[in-house]
C-alpha cells in the first residue's frame, strides 16, 4: 500500500513529505556537526584553560581541595590577600553554567570530558559576612589563570550552588607535590586571616545538614547594670580588666595575659564568684 504524501506533525496538522524529508536531512546534518567535533574543544572555558596550560600542563593531576561550607568567606579573604603578594600575576576568570546543571570541576575542564554549554563571564559573586556589620564579595565559580615562581597554572574556585552545598579549590598545571605548597599557603592565610576569630558566633545547621556560622550580636552591658555588692565588682574588674594596664611588663617577664572568671553553684539563685583563675 502507498504511503500518504502527507503525514501528522505533533500538533496534528499535516506536513508534506517534501518537509519532512528537509527536517530529516537537516537533523542529520546537525547530528553529524555534533559528532564530528568533540564538545570540549568548541567549549570557550575548555579552549582558554587548554591555550594557557598547553600540552605539558594538561599532563599534570589536578589536585583538589575540599572545605566546609561556612569557610567561603576565610577561602576568599587569604585568595584576596595570595592575589595580591609580590611575583604573582592573576587573571580571573568567571564561569556561567546553565541552569539545573551540576557545578563543573576543574579536572572536567582540562579534559574537556561532560562540559555543558559553559560561558566566560565576570565572576558570579555572593555577599558574606566577615565580621558584625560587614560583608565580602566572595566568588562563587570562576578560574583563575596564574603566573608566579610556581610557573603557569590554573586555579578554580567552586562554590555552593542551588543544587550543590559544596566548596572546593582545586589546582591544575602543576607537579602534585608543588599544587599542595600551592593550597598549603593558601590554607596558612585562610587560618591566620580567619575573620571568625574574636567574635562570638552563633552556630546552626543548614537544611541541607551542614555547619552555619553567623556573626552574634553582644549586647553592650555597662558597669551601672552589672548587679553586685562593690567590692565583688571591683575584684571581678581587676582579675578581668586590670591585667590589661599591666601587658607589657607581664609578657615581658614571660606571663601570659589570659584570666577568666568561674562560676560555680547550683542551678537557680545564681553562682559564687572564683576571680583567682
Amino acid at each position: 500500500m502507498e504511503a500518504p504524501p502527507d503525514q501528522l506533525d505533533d500538533r496534528g496538522t499535516s506536513a508534506s513529505s517534501d518537509e519532512a524529508r528537509a527536517f530529516a536531512a537537516a537533523f542529520r546534518s546537525f547530528m553529524d556537526w555534533v559528532h564530528s567535533v568533540d564538545i570540549g574543544d568548541r567549549n570557550e572555558v575548555v579552549a582558554m584553560i587548554a591555550d594557557f596550560l598547553g600540552p605539558n600542563g594538561r599532563g599534570h593531576s589536578v589536585v583538589s581541595r575540599p572545605l566546609p561550607v561556612f569557610e567561603h568567606v576565610n577561602l576568599q579573604t587569604a585568595l584576596d590577600e595570595w592575589i595580591s603578594r609580590p611575583g604573582r600575576s592573576v587573571e580571573m576568570h568567571g564561569i556561567t553554567v546553565p541552569p539545573h546543571y551540576a557545578s563543573i570541576s576543574l579536572q572536567q575542564l582540562v579534559n574537556g570530558d561532560g562540559i555543558p554549554p559553559l560561558r566566560l563571564s565576570a565572576p558570579p559573586l555572593v555577599d558574606l559576612p566577615n565580621g558584625p556589620g560587614s560583608t565580602l564579595a566572595c566568588v562563587l565559580f570562576a578560574a583563575m589563570l596564574v603566573t608566579d615562581p610556581h610557573g603557569r597554572y590554573v586555579v578554580l574556585v567552586v562554590g555552593p550552588s542551588e543544587n550543590e552545598q559544596r566548596l572546593t579549590i582545586d589546582v591544575a598545571g602543576l607537579p602534585v607535590d608543588v599544587a599542595q605548597a600551592v593550597l598549603a599557603e593558601i590554607d596558612d592565610l585562610r587560618n591566620r586571616l580567619n575573620v571568625y576569630r574574636g567574635h562570638v558566633l552563633d552556630v546552626s545547621m543548614s537544611p541541607m545538614g551542614g555547619v552555619v556560622l553567623a556573626f552574634a550580636e553582644v549586647p553592650t552591658t555597662s558597669r551601672e547594670d552589672v548587679v553586685l555588692p562593690e567590692v565583688v565588682l571591683r575584684r571581678v574588674e581587676r582579675h578581668a580588666l586590670g591585667v590589661a594596664a599591666h601587658r607589657a611588663a607581664l609578657l615581658a617577664a614571660g606571663q601570659h595575659l589570659k584570666r577568666g572568671l568561674l562560676l560555680f553553684g547550683p542551678p537557680g539563685p545564681g553562682r559564687h564568684i572564683r576571680p583567682d583563675i
